[in-house]
């Protein structure tokens, strides 16, 4: 029976009587028999991640990923009829670079709703199985070597070497999940390519999915995955990178990467990955009398219901937008990440941009407010913020820590105050960190030029001043810290309005007062000509420059695709189409190189699966179609479109909870628009900052010509 006096959610927890030396599966093991048929129930957790076999079949996995404050339980129901059940979790434990997204332990947590798990468990570490770092998609799950020693019958409880579990005290309460169950769809958009000795498996769009293979006969076998494959064996591995061409293309092209080796002792042998993988592409090379007898594919990842539409008379960015939908559902899991095939991290800066095209196509914004309230969990006692979490590897970003100021902005203008002031004594303490790290009363980070990463932090560690991926620029860190400043005075501005819509007119006086002086020093330390398209466009985000004067020049360093989002805002608020669909044709030529996905950047990138650029699908709606809030904390809203480049013709439909937002608009044989529009009842609207009906037909002037 369980104690229903523990506090912690769960009945037990359990670890094997003798740790395992470094990376290992831990097997756990519960064997029952039922009377009738029983309505079974059962709450579990596990140190980093484990998955449920009940009778040999996967049924379950879990808990949603958590970090040192938040530990969760995961469920599993199903109705068992009578006789004998064998239920065994797998539970990772990967230390050190193995795993680095999550937190390691052998541990496993249960409790049995019903009175069904009355036996003791039992434990077992499987012999004939090593764990290795994963490379180059190091933040995965570890590469598995399978020896001819391992007792393939160990995932359905068979086999000898069945240990008593240790009962041990609990490491954290277990939590209920604050988000839904990940998706379990099949996945069967594949094709087979055949070659002696080898199988390659193509999948027709970028995939994030839970794979099982079943294997037949004595042998050897060695799967491999990845996104992409490259032209020549020749890869940077410090950058990760490497010459790919069309991405669609695989003949005569390489995997890079390690694999999983199994030795097969004959008959028939079924595994399932240790995690979710991604990519486009899965080799699998058989030696030996090794057959491949069965492959299956769920497909997995949060589950986004889509709830926007868009058209338009330009196919190019009708298929950008799709590309950008699929780019955020493929970086979205438990938690929000960069990348599915890389590190699968959460970062701040690429958080804040995934949750705009959140904002935009979905209502559901659960996984958006998990990333404010993590990092928020990641806050030292001095006011820092980790670049990152969760993470076992601590890495400082100065910028990223003004990016959470602004994404808290952002989300209470999309989503409402209510959604996020409890964050806002976080962001008071960033900026505390940051006050204390000032020159002149600017901040200021000598030699943070490289990627430093540990255990732990201390004043004594260099961070990394990253900004945006440039050529020319170490690491990603401009020559000097203008353009940090420049983003530090929007901070300090969006914290001002964030605190007067939450009603602390102090706080508001205080970092409007602080970014009159920032304004100033910045004006007379840096010179008033941009010479980034970064400085350019913050210098009118940030009320330095009037949004009329925005351009951008030849000569001026190029922004990446990430921060491209600050031109195409400022271009926005200038009325500069020109500008703004002249930087959005630098996404049009992905489908043609055979992207499914966005990348990390122009150029060659590292990922081609990276959803800070997805922050297209955002702009299609608050920029081309125009809809945006008003002040922040007011339910006033404003629909302005931007119209230039090819467009002539753009509609969608906006999910808000409030209701749905409509937009059409038509350009004119005379040069003007028709807009055609309806916004939820009780919005407060204006078009083009007119004030209108929630529904109806107008025609408009353009603000400025198109080219």
């Amino acid at each position: 029976m369980i104690d229903q006096t523990i506090p912690a959610g769960l009945a037990a927890w359990l670890v094997p009587p003798e740790p395992p030396i470094g990376p290992a599966i831990v097997l756990y093991r519960n064997e029952f028999t039922l009377a009738h048929n029983t309505e079974f129930k059962l709450k579990f957790s596990a140190s980093e991640y484990a998955d449920l076999y009940l009778d040999g079949e996967w049924v379950a996995e879990g808990p949603e990923r958590g970090d040192n404050r938040h530990r969760f339980f995961a469920e599993y129901a199903a109705t068992l009829n009578p006789g004998r059940h064998v239920l065994v979790a797998r539970v990772l434990f990967a230390p050190g670079e193995a795993s680095v997204s999550g937190f390691p332990g052998d541990g496993f947590g249960f409790a049995a709703v019903s009175d069904s798990l009355t036996e003791p468990w039992s434990c077992r570490i499987p012999e004939g199985i090593e764990l290795a770092g994963a490379f180059p998609d190091w933040g995965g799950s570890p590469r598995v070597q399978i020896a001819s020693g391992f007792d393939w019958s160990c995932l359905q409880g068979g086999g000898g070497g069945w240990l008593p579990a240790v009962t041990t005290s609990f490491p954290l309460p277990a939590e209920p999940p604050w988000l839904p169950p990940m998706r379990r769809e099949p996945e069967p958009g594949y094709r087979l390519h055949r070659e002696p000795g080898r199988l390659l498996v193509i999948f027709d769009d970028y995939v994030c999915v839970r794979a099982e293979y079943v294997f037949r006969g004595p042998g050897r076998v060695e799967t491999r995955w990845a996104e992409s494959l490259y032209d020549t064996p020749e890869f940077d591995r410090v950058h990760l990178t490497g010459p790919k061409g069309n991405r669609s293309e695989f003949r005569g092209k390489h995997f890079i990467g390690a694999a999983n080796n199994y030795e097969l002792p004959g008959g028939e042998c079924c595994w399932r990955e240790l995690r979710w993988k991604a990519g486009r592409y899965l080799e699998i090379r058989l030696a030996g009398g090794a057959e491949l007898a069965e492959l299956r594919f769920e497909r997995t990842g949060y589950p986004y219901v889509r709830e926007w539409r868009a058209d338009t008379d330009l196919p190019e960015l009708n298929r950008t937008l799709e590309l950008a939908w699929r780019t955020l559902e493929c970086c979205s899991a438990d938690t929000l990440m960069d990348c599915p095939f890389y590190e699968r991290l959460q970062y701040i800066a690429d958080s804040r941009l995934e949750a705009l095209t959140g904002f935009v196509s979905t209502t559901d914004d659960r996984l958006f407010r998990k990333a404010l309230r993590m990092f928020a969990d990641s806050q030292q006692p001095d006011g820092l913020l980790f670049t990152r979490w969760p993470s076992r590897q601590i890495q400082v970003i100065p910028s990223f820590l003004l990016h959470y100021v602004i994404f808290l902005h952002e989300f209470a203008s999309w989503r409402g105050i209510g959604k996020v002031r409890e964050f806002l004594p976080a962001a008071r303490r960033v900026f505390g960190w940051l006050a204390r790290r000032t020159s002149g009363g600017l901040l200021a980070f000598p030699g943070w030029h490289d990627v430093t990463s540990g255990t732990e932090w201390n004043d004594s560690k260099k961070g990394w001043n990253f900004i945006d991926w440039c050529e020319n620029w170490n690491y990603g860190a401009p020559p000097d810290e203008s353009i940090l400043n420049l983003l530090y005075l929007l901070a300090q501005k969006k914290m001002a309005e964030l605190e007067a819509a939450c009603g602390f007119r102090e706080h508001a006086d205080f970092y409007r007062e602080e970014a009159a002086a920032t304004a100033s020093r910045v004006k007379a330390a840096y010179p008033l000509r941009a010479v980034t398209e970064h400085a350019a466009a913050l210098a009118v985000l940030a009320g330095l420059c009037p949004p009329e004067e925005f351009e951008l020049t030849p000569g001026m360093t190029p922004a990446g695709i990430s921060f491209s989002h600050h031109i195409l805002e400022a271009a926005y608020l200038a009325g500069r189409g020109d500008l703004f669909h002249r930087r959005l044709e630098a996404w049009y030529g992905f489908p043609a190189n055979g992207l499914k996905t966005l990348p990390e950047n122009f150029g060659t990138p590292r990922s081609d699966c990276h959803a800070w650029s997805s922050h297209v699908l955002y702009h299609y709606f608050s920029s081309i179609l125009g809809i945006r809030p008003g002040a922040i904390g007011s339910n006033r809203w404003n629909i302005a479109p931007l119209p230039g480049g090819k467009i002539r013709r753009a509609s969608g439909t906006m999910a808000h909870p409030a209701g749905a937002f409509r937009v059409a608009w038509e350009e004119l044989d005379d040069g003007r628009l028709r807009i055609d529009y309806s916004v939820p009842d009780g919005i407060e609207l204006a078009i083009c900052g007119e004030p209108a009906e929630n529904s109806g037909r107008r025609i408009v002037l353009r603000k400025q010509p198109v080219p």
